[in-house]
């Protein structure tokens, strides 16, 4: 480059929008007769940690019910079936418990019995294309 040449560059900060914060939310007055949930992500020895701190919850407060869920794959996989789980256990069942319906209807059915996820009139699928529409 010539002496007295102009070179540009770009600010890699780049230009952050605006946030507006959101308050956190408030904190529980006790743990007692709650249920606190160790999700293990199977990273190292997460694992064996947890059961640690589930064997300090039973006997630093015996109130706390803990449980220890192990994903079903490694940290850096999505694992579905271990999030499905903490939406029915931390969302579902709780209302259900409480007597909300649809919830609570279905919280009665017998184990083998099919549950519908959805009401017939509530379904409108229209498929498209694929080699056997001809």
């Amino acid at each position: 480059m010539a002496q007295g040449e102009k070179l540009s560059v770009l600010n890699p900060m780049g230009c952050p929008p605006k946030i507006t914060p959101k308050a956190m939310a408030p904190r529980l007055d006790s743990l007692d007769g709650k249920t606190v949930y160790l999700v293990d992500p199977r990273f190292d020895d997460s694992g064996l940690f947890l059961r640690q701190m589930q064997n300090w919850f039973a006997e630093h407060l015996p109130s706390v019910q803990t449980k220890l869920v192990e994903m079903n794959n490694v940290y850096t996989k999505d694992d579905p079936k271990t999030w499905d789980y903490q939406l029915i256990q931390n969302y579902i069942y709780p209302r259900a418990t409480f007597g909300e319906e649809p919830y609570a209807s279905k919280l009665k059915a017998a184990p083998d019995q099919m549950i519908r996820m959805f009401k017939p009139e509530e379904i409108h699928v229209i498929v498209v294309g694929g080699e056997t529409n001809g």
